[in-house]
Formats: C-alpha cells, structure tokens, sequence
C-alpha cells in the first residue's frame, strides 16, 4: 500500500510538471520594406522585437505547453490578430496585450493580422504543436504579392484583391531568391539516412505547387487536402491559406533545386531566376 501511495504521489506530480509546461512569445506588430531595385514595396510583419524583419515569429509547442503571447502593436493602425480558429483578439496602436492558447492539438495552421494592411502586406507566421523529435525541422512560410497594390494596401487605399490578381513577387520567409538561399530555415540540409520535417504555411493570394528534384515527400499534415495525407510525391500544391508538413527520406547525396512549378512564381517581377526556389543538400 506504501508503494502504491508514493507511485501515486510521483505521478501526480508528473503529471502536474507537465500542466505546468509553458512557452513565452512575443509577437510584435512591425511596419517596414523590401527594397526592389530602388523600389520600396510596403511590409508588415510579426517580429520578435520591435526591429523589424520580413520574416514572421514561428511558434514552436511541444503538446502540452501553455502558449502565452505578449502582442505589442508598434503600427499607427489597429489589427485584429487570429491565432488559426482558436482566437482572435484586437490591438489598438501603441498597445499591448496577452494573449493564452492552450488545450492545442498537434498540428500546424496560420496566425495573421486579418487587416488588408497587415495580411495583405506579409503578416501572417505559422503555429506548430508537435510530440518532441529529434528530427531536424525546415520551415517555409510562402507569399506572393504585387509591388502597386502592396503599397495601395499599406495606406488603406486599397481593401481586397481585384479579380485579375497578378503577382510580381514571390518569397519564402521574406526571402527571394538567390536570398533565399542564406535562410537556414529554407534551405534544406541533412545527411544520407536522415529523416527531415518541413512545415509550410501559404500566406499568399494564390495557390503554390512546389516541386523537388531529387526526392519525394510525403504529406504528414495538411490543413485543406487532408484527403492526400499520406501521398508520396515530387510535387505537392499547397494552396492559398493551406498549412501542410512534408517528410523527406535523405536516401541520396547531391544538391537538387525546389522551386513552384508556377513560372511566374520562379521570377523577380518577371528576371528569371528568383522567386520561390531554395535548394536541397544532403551529405554523405
């Protein structure tokens, strides 16, 4: 009886360790550019800090973790932020707020500013819930956009996408290639033998289709197509507002380009090569 009663202590405090797990983010809402050939095209984003980056916060749970978020708003406009379907919460300029998600099954979807200013100019990043893994991850957080409307956007002139939507340029991260390149998160590497997770949100204004040379990959998650779960492939379209995670088998040592079978998509505003195309590089 002894025993039983010191078992139940342990777990009952295992088990309360676990309750107790927590992640600490800050979410900054942050104005800036890309520079286009002397161009500045308009960006939002959701950074770590108040120095802006194109890049947006990934957050990152082990299952289990209490997810608190200090949502600071440096924008002279208000957003309304959705964390995916679970909640959604408005920020004044110059205002903070916390923000608690908790209770999150395992997968993977979008937050972003629902503002034309903020979704419409790059603000949205990804949320990943997963079991620990000693698996090496890689992330890409896909957008396009049109250099006059992301302008037209950041000031409110403009409120949606017209019909006749064309993009000009395309990123993974933030990042156009060749940039794309000198992100350790876009660029895949690994060894032969190892098995690589990519994660992938579309935060785009149309759907993307990315290609691997080299490799298939087999679609673990996906947040729309959950019907092709479990399909092994070369080439896996991702569509507009899709969160997805890929598994890639290194079977083979080289270096093979990935990029969107869409052409346009390959380019700068039409100068081929750009756009969405990174590199995989796997070692003996």
């Amino acid at each position: 009886m002894r025993n039983l009663t010191i078992l139940g202590l342990i777990l009952a405090l295992s088990l309360s360790s676990l309750s107790l797990r927590a992640l600490d983010v800050n979410l900054h809402i942050n104005r800036g550019s890309d520079d286009f050939f002397g161009d500045q095209i308009a960006w939002c984003s959701f950074n770590s800090s108040d120095v802006f980056e194109r890049d947006n916060v990934r957050i990152e749970a082990e299952f289990g973790e209490v997810i608190t978020i200090t949502l600071t708003n440096n924008d002279s406009y208000a957003h309304s932020v959705a964390f995916a379907s679970f909640q959604t919460v408005s920020v004044a300029p110059n205002e903070s707020l916390e923000v608690q998600l908790t209770d999150l099954p395992i997968g993977i979807w979008c937050y972003y500013s629902d503002a034309p200013f903020g979704a419409y100019n790059g603000a949205s990043g990804m949320i990943i819930i997963s079991e620990p893994s000693a698996q090496a991850r890689f992330y890409w957080n896909l957008f396009d956009l049109n250099i006059e409307l992301a302008n037209a956007f950041s000031t409110s002139d403009a409120t949606t996408y017209p019909l006749d939507y064309l993009p000009e340029l395309f990123y993974i991260n933030g990042n156009r290639y060749p940039q794309t390149l000198d992100d350790p998160m876009a660029m895949i590497m690994g060894m032969v033998g190892d098995t690589l997770s990519i994660y992938i949100v579309n935060s785009g204004f149309m759907d993307h289709v990315m290609h691997f040379h080299g490799f298939h990959v087999e679609i673990i998650h996906a947040s729309i197509q959950s019907d092709r779960i479990g399909w092994i492939k070369d080439t896996i379209p991702v569509k507009r507002g899709e969160a997805m995670c890929l598994q890639l088998v290194a079977n083979q040592p080289g270096m093979y380009p990935i990029h969107d079978h869409n052409l346009i998509a390959v380019t700068n505003a039409g100068f081929y090569p750009g756009g969405m195309i990174t590199h995989i590089n796997i070692s003996e």
